[in-house]
Parts: C-alpha cells; sequence; structure tokens
C-alpha cells in the first residue's frame, strides 16, 4: 500500500467523526431548547395552580372575618341580622373578590354584583359565600366556599340554585 492509499482511507474516518460531533452539537441544542423552553412552562403551570391556591385561602379567611362581622352586628343590634348590608361593619369590610372568582360569576347575568362576595341577610339568617378559583374535576362547574348563620363553612360544587336562602344548603341545593 502506498502512502496515498493510507491517507483515503483515514479521510472517511475524519469525516464520520465530523458527524459525530455534528450530532453531538444538535442533541446538546436539543437539550438546551428543552431546559429554555419546555421546563418554564411547566414552573408557569405549577405557579398558576399555587396562585389559586392563595386566592381560596385568601376567599376562606375573609369570609370567616365576614362571619365574625355579622356576628358582632347581630349582638350589637338586638340580636338581629337585617341592616348588615348597609351597615359600617360591612362596608368597612367589604372588598373585591379575587378576579379569578369574579370571572366565575361574571357567567352568571343574575348576581347583583360579580366582584363582592355573595350575601344574603335576613333578620335570623344569613349567608355569604364566594366561587373558589381551583378547578374541579367535574365539568362545567365550580366549588364556592359558604358560610352562614349556624356557622357552618363549607365548600359546595356547581352553581348557586336559590340566591337569597336562609342558609348554604338552600343556596346551593346540596
Amino acid at each position: 500500500m502506498s502512502k496515498k492509499d493510507t491517507e483515503e482511507q483515514r479521510e472517511p474516518k475524519k469525516s464520520s467523526g465530523k458527524k459525530v460531533l455534528i450530532g453531538i452539537i444538535i442533541f446538546l441544542i436539543l437539550i438546551f431548547l428543552v431546559v429554555i423552553v419546555i421546563l418554564p412552562g411547566i414552573a408557569l403551570l405549577s405557579i398558576s395552580s399555587a396562585r389559586e391556591s392563595a386566592y381560596d385561602t385568601q376567599i376562606r379567611s375573609e369570609l370567616s372575618q365576614v362571619r365574625l362581622s355579622i356576628e358582632r352586628y347581630y349582638f350589637n343590634h338586638d340580636q338581629i341580622y337585617l341592616g348588615f348590608e348597609e351597615s359600617d361593619y360591612w362596608v368597612d369590610l367589604k372588598t373585591n373578590i379575587p378576579s379569578c372568582s369574579a370571572n366565575i360569576l361574571n357567567d352568571d347575568d343574575y348576581l347583583s354584583s360579580n366582584e363582592d362576595y355573595q350575601i344574603s341577610v335576613s333578620e335570623e339568617t344569613y349567608v355569604v359565600w364566594a366561587p373558589l378559583c381551583a378547578k374541579t374535576d367535574q365539568e362545567e362547574s365550580f366549588v364556592s366556599a359558604c358560610a352562614d348563620y349556624e356557622n357552618k363553612t363549607q365548600n359546595y360544587y356547581g352553581s348557586p340554585v336559590q340566591l337569597d336562602g336562609e342558609d348554604c344548603f338552600e343556596v346551593f341545593g346540596n
């Protein structure tokens, strides 16, 4: 074999080495894209879920404050709940619900206000509720946190069936 033949045999090995190097570079670029594009997307989904949970905690906490305020009003006004909605107790406490909860209420045209906690007060009863932001497993259903005069604070599935109900069970019918 001549020296020329040996160099020709080595040539293909160099080009196959370049192909391997190009393959490794392409693989590294794909890994880089996965890290830069896909992982932040997964992180954003986790953050939005955490945000919804935080909003739900806020709603439950504010419902508890409303319930305490209504009871304080009751004992300071001849043991009657009626009039609470016009009182300073409610005006000072009244806050807008989180936007994710308000968006759920915007789908229901019959509600008086889509940005506040929903409240119904009579002389002897009250019920206050708001939809939670977290998604449910049930199709076309949402979960609401509800508090009433019987000191029950529970979650209820679905849309309200009777807005002027005397307790959470009557409002949600379940």
